[in-house]
């Protein structure tokens, strides 16, 4: 079973990705991802590969976002 920490690790790196508290699109994720239905299903093995998957998907999103748009055009 995942530890607290590592639950309320997942729902704060879900919401920085979703940009809010979305329960049913993070257990959609879970079930694409990891195949489990829920976050209690989830074990310390697969939490820990969650965390490691949303980290990789905030750290994309915030390069992202910092990056300059390549399509502006300068007068």
């Amino acid at each position: 079973m995942a530890t607290p920490g590592q639950v309320e690790l997942i729902r704060k790196l879900w919401r920085e990705w979703a940009g809010s508290d979305d329960e049913p699109a993070l257990y959609k994720w879970l079930e694409r991802r990891y195949h489990v239905a829920a976050l209690r299903f989830l074990d310390r093995e697969g939490a820990s590969k969650a965390i490691n998957g949303l980290q990789a998907m905030t750290s994309r999103k915030r390069a992202k976002a910092d990056a300059p748009a390549a399509n502006t055009c300068s007068p």
